[in-house]
């Protein structure tokens, strides 16, 4: 055979019957499936090789570029890999996987300022062949406002816009060029006289608009404002703030809120020194310091004196004159308090369930309001129709004697308007007993 195979025509006829035998063998499924288990088995026994890969790829590198110099092929292999990776991407899992290979190919890639360089360029030339179509341009614009107007919902997004757009308007308006440009700009458009008129136009309705603002918008305006407090905590600071000091803290940057002056340090990538973190929390007040108005009056250091007065409009307090503060020795207050029974004209009075029990609750009262007790007690309905019958009629010697059952009778409406009750003198502070309740009534009766 190897004599056989030296003539070139019988290795041209050899080859040509090879084929018509092996196309009619293909002819068969089964012989295909086999053919190709056959092949694929042989294939990895070969790739074992690192040598024959090599020289395997380069093969098939020259074999596809000499086939690609083709147009008609390069056609067909397009719409054959479009139609192959469109039968791929139907499977999420090969979209998730193709996305991260493709993203870290091309960060790989963009380390490359060159690369990086051409990559600009290209894609300057591709969207300006694409803006030449208009209805790509109105495309790309409506997508555009759509994109910018869900990413300022964020406001510090749009914070961090307008501080950007602020400092790039001004690093323009430095330059001589930008001057120029805009002052021709300017002359330009005022040789117009449609322009000119606009323009008087608007500058004479912002004036007005100025001027005749109603009274009831600004009214309004001012309660819209301040209808909301301190309503907004930092989560860093904890500290209570207004709308327009915090930062709407999202979940891609921060948890909730922020306050300004946090989020500029950590932006700048410091800890705030107002950090919780530091310990930096308002401890809690212990039970001692819990002071009433009175108690804080008590242990006061000073004494203010001043004169509050309202105003006019609005009903706010306002301070007339000067505020005198008054040194107070809390030394003698605390020396002096609590007061002694007998010093703090009060009345000690004990309750019982029983007479008999040797139980009792201690409390204090005042003598005013001993006083006020039985005109109370006349005065109301329930106690004149139900429980004054019951009463017993005693005859009182003195207030200090001892009061015993005499008879047991219900009074008249004469008796009862001469019944004597104990009354208080604010001027002198003393009870006297023998004021008639007829009096009381007058003194107490309501308007």
């Amino acid at each position: 055979m190897n004599r056989k195979r030296s003539d070139e025509d019988y290795c041209r006829k050899e080859t040509e019957t090879n084929k018509k035998r092996i196309n009619r063998k293909r002819l068969d499924e089964d012989y295909c499936k086999k053919e190709n288990e056959t092949n694929k088995k042989r294939m990895k026994r070969k790739r074992l090789d690192e040598d024959y890969c090599r020289k395997e790829t380069e093969t098939n590198q020259k074999r596809m570029n000499r086939k690609r110099l083709d147009e008609d092929y390069c056609g067909k292999e397009t719409e054959t890999n479009k139609k192959r990776m469109n039968r791929k991407r139907l499977d999420e899992d090969y979209c998730r996987k193709e996305t991260e290979t493709n993203q870290k190919r091309m960060n790989r890639k963009r380390l490359d300022e060159d690369y990086c360089r051409k990559e600009t360029e290209t894609n300057k030339k591709r969207i300006g062949k694409k803006r030449l179509n208009e209805d790509y341009c109105r495309k790309e614009s409506e997508s555009n406002v759509k994109r910018m107007a869900n990413i300022r919902l964020d406001e510090a997004y749009v914070d961090m816009e307008r501080r950007s757009n602020k400092k790039r308007i001004q690093a323009l308006r430095q330059q001589n060029a930008f001057k120029l440009q805009n002052v021709q700009q300017m002359q330009l458009n005022r040789s117009n006289k449609k322009y000119v008129e606009k323009e008087s136009v608007s500058e004479f309705t912002k004036v007005g608009s100025r001027n005749t603002t109603s009274f009831e918008a600004l009214q309004q305006q001012f309660w819209q404002s301040v209808s909301v407090g301190q309503e907004y905590v930092c989560f860093i600071c904890e500290k209570l703030l207004y709308k327009h000091s915090v930062i709407s803290a999202k979940p891609p940057m921060y948890g909730q809120w922020i306050c300004r002056t946090c989020h500029q340090y950590v932006t700048a990538g410091k800890v705030p020194p107002l950090s919780k973190e530091n310990n930096m929390l308002m401890a809690d007040i212990p039970e001692e310091l819990k002071l009433h108005s009175l108690e804080e009056r008590l242990v006061a250091a000073r004494t203010p004196f001043m004169q509050i007065r309202e105003l006019p409009r609005g009903r706010q307090l306002n301070i007339k004159g000067n505020v005198v503060n008054v040194p107070a020795d809390v030394s003698t207050t605390v020396r002096s308090l609590p007061r002694r029974m007998d010093e703090s004209q009060t009345i000690p009075v004990k309750f019982k369930r029983k007479l008999s029990y040797k139980h009792s609750v201690h409390r204090v009262t005042s003598p005013f309001a001993m006083c006020m007790l039985p005109i109370g007690l006349l005065l109301d309905e329930i106690f004149l129709t139900r429980c004054l019958p019951l009463f017993l009629v005693v005859r009182r010697v003195s207030w200090s004697e001892t009061l015993t059952v005499s008879q047991t009778r219900v009074l008249t409406d004469s008796e009862l308007l001469c019944l004597q009750v104990p009354t208080l003198d604010h001027r002198i502070g003393q009870i006297h007993f023998g004021t008639p309740f007829s009096r009381c009534l007058e003194a107490y009766a309501p308007v």
